[in-house]
Parts: C-alpha cells; structure tokens; sequence
C-alpha cells in the first residue's frame, strides 16, 4: 500500500482552477437562464396589471430596446463567473495542498493501493 505524503500545492491550485472554473461557468449559465426566465416573467405580469394600479409619471419614460444591454450582461455575468471561481479555486487548491503536507508530515499520510493493469 502507499501512501500520499505530499501534494504539490502549485499542481493541486492549477487543477481546483479547471474545475472551479468549470463549475463557475456551468453555474453562471444556470443563474443567467433562470435570470431571463425570472426577467420575463416579471415584464409580462407588469404588462398585463391594469394601468389604474402603477403611479403615472409626469415625464412619459422613452421605450428603450435593454435587450441587447441583458444579453451582454447576461455572457459578461456568465465568463467573470467563471473567472472568480477559477481564482478562488486555485487560491483554495494551493491552500488546502500546504494544510494536508502539514497535517500528513505531523501524522500520517492517506493510504492508498495502487495496482498494475
């Protein structure tokens, strides 16, 4: 049986990276969809309330196309999403690989069996 005595905490950031950028990036699209679908919901319960129950501005507001603006908040929210999680992934990686070669070289590393196929 062998035993992990030591994790190279450059090694173990790079791979939290990949994967926390991975899971910030699927999480990012699933919070940007929900956002659209909330959004839209939201834009067509406002439409149909009757006009009597929403206060009357004195300026009438121009239409303004935000269509656009959203989708590019929407992919912008989705790729910084991702970035952070992979930030904080690597800085949790490395963290945690410097913590276990401490806890390890005071008691014991983790066993593990490795085989030949």
């Amino acid at each position: 049986m062998a035993v992990l005595k030591r994790i190279d905490p450059i090694s173990m950031g790079k791979m939290a990276a990949i994967v926390y950028s991975v899971l910030g990036l699927l999480f990012g699209i699933v919070f940007s969809l929900f956002a659209a679908l909330l959004s839209g919901v939201t834009s067509s319960i406002a439409s149909t309330a009757p006009s009597q129950s929403l206060p009357s501005l004195p300026v009438p507001l121009p239409n303004l196309n935000l269509g656009p603006l959203l989708v590019f908040a929407g992919v912008f929210g989705i790729v910084v999403s991702a970035i952070f999680a992979g930030i904080f992934g690597f800085i949790i990686g490395a963290v945690g690989a410097i913590l276990y070669n401490f806890i390890a070289s005071k008691f014991g590393g983790i066993s593990i069996e490795i085989s030949d196929r």
